[in-house]
């Protein structure tokens, strides 16, 4: 008998642990950030997990059924279109900041109010460019239910910090080839 109840405190102790493991794997796949890099990144073309309020998703323009996943390498002014999931409507921005740290509005092109989103219009219109800078551009999209302020999201998404309150996020980090001089005639 005694022997049986320590098989039972045992097997009660694994579930613990097993349990534990899962609530974390769960609360850590609802903060999607994306691309390159440990943590709990979901692949780029799925949609968001279950708790998770944002995906994005970067396809190159002219081939809109593959998707472009985390460490795809991209040539300097390849035209990407975005795509967001969210289970919610709400207000949107895409940022990115490459390779020297500057911050590049990609969406809306006006850039100085988050758009209204419908998540039945996942494609966001237009397309967008990326520029000459080698290295990792790091494209960040915010979600809210609520309007805010894109001026605390890209002090936060520059210094690598918190957003504000109610806005979540998803990145993709894809890599610029660098452009190589041209031969002399």
């Amino acid at each position: 008998m005694r022997g049986m109840t320590r098989w039972l405190l045992l097997g009660a102790g694994l579930a613990a642990v097993a349990a534990a493991a899962a609530v974390l794997v769960v609360f850590a796949g609802g903060r999607d950030r994306g691309g390159g890099g440990g943590g709990a990144a979901m692949r780029n073309d799925e949609p968001p997990a279950q708790g998770a309020a944002i995906s994005l998703i970067v396809h190159a323009a002219g081939s809109p059924d593959r998707p472009l996943g985390p460490g795809d390498t991209v040539q300097p002014g390849a035209r990407l279109r975005l795509e967001l999931r969210a289970a919610r409507r709400g207000y949107v921005a895409v940022r990115g900041v490459d390779g020297s740290g500057e911050v590049t509005v990609h969406y809306p092109p006006a850039g100085m109010a988050p758009a209204g989103f419908d998540p039945r219009d996942r494609m966001l219109p237009g397309a967008t460019a990326f520029d000459a800078t080698p290295g990792d551009e790091r494209l960040v999209a915010v979600h809210a239910e609520r309007p805010f302020s894109l001026d605390a999201v890209v002090a936060a998404v520059r210094a690598g910090g918190a957003l504000p309150a109610g806005v979540v996020s998803s990145e993709v980090v894809l890599h610029k080839a660098e452009l190589l001089p041209s031969p002399l005639p």
